[in-house]
């Protein structure tokens, strides 16, 4: 998701596989009974690099039909939302969005959209590569659904991006460090994100879109992976990625820079 600088103009490469364990990531499919009614049941896994574990379950009735549109939904949206909800809580940061409405529900005197149906032997492997597929027969673009995502995610965070132009997230392993996450206005670019040391702004790091993805897409992946996985995202922070200050723009935040401890993790005083 994550990549160093790269040279304006280069192309981004092809997008990814599907999730594999290697990623960090696990899916496991079942049948399963509830009560003598059979179920598909879909359990999701991810493992941070600080072996941090979060998992979510999702269940489909026998009888629901088997479209693209019903699993690929519920797959997204309620197991992105566990395991996102599960590493903020266990990173003692609390998740500002609601848990998304039941994506069965249809808007008032609207259908649902119909959906073409999978093909035998369609995994959820498969499922999850939805974001390749431009046309979902929604009437949505993929940087509206990846907006969408950013806003119910963040909740009221997401008025406070758009507003202020930006969101600070506290390390989780430095004390005191607090990286400015920052957003083009126009939400096609990415901004480097501004760090500062005890309350003083001390560097730019340059963490760009290691594939074709909507920015809202990548604006909430990294937020939530400096929370949950920091390590990750600083993987790719290297010489070549560190900028002195205001090295891609000049603006000068007046909101300060405060660092706020994680669950279990000390107050340092300044």
């Amino acid at each position: 998701m994550w990549a160093g600088c790269r040279t304006p103009g280069t192309p981004l490469p092809a997008a990814p596989s599907p999730p594999s364990a290697e990623d960090g990531w696990g899916i496991q499919e079942a049948r399963i009974t509830v009560r003598d009614e059979p179920y598909h049941l879909v359990l999701l896994e991810a493992t941070s690099t600080t072996g941090t574990t979060a998992t979510a379950a999702i269940a489909f009735a026998a009888c629901h039909p088997a479209t693209l549109g019903a699993r690929a939904a519920p797959v997204a949206g309620w197991g992105g939302y566990t395991i996102a909800a599960s590493f903020c809580r266990q990173a003692g940061v609390p998740l500002m969005g609601e848990p998304p409405l039941h994506f069965a529900e249809a808007l008032p005197g609207r259908s649902a959209p119909r959906r073409a149906p999978l093909q035998p032997g369609t995994s959820t492997r498969a499922i999850l590569a939805i974001g390749d597929q431009r046309d979902l027969r929604d009437g949505l673009t993929p940087m509206q659904r990846a907006e969408n995502t950013l806003r119910l995610f963040l909740g009221p965070q997401h008025a406070l991006l758009e507003r202020q132009g930006f969101l600070d997230v506290s390390s989780g392993l430095t004390p005191g460090r607090v990286y400015r996450l920052r957003r083009d206005p126009l939400h096609r670019y990415e901004r480097r994100v501004r760090v500062f040391e005890s309350g003083r702004y001390t560097a730019d790091y340059c963490i760009v879109r290691a594939q074709s993805v909507p920015e809202a897409d990548h604006i909430l992946t990294l937020y939530f992976g400096l929370i949950a996985d920091e390590r990750r995202i600083l993987s790719v922070v290297q010489r070549g990625n560190m900028f002195s200050p205001h090295s891609d723009g000049h603006e000068r935040e007046t909101v300060p820079a405060v660092w706020l401890p994680r669950a279990g993790q000390p107050t340092v005083l300044t």
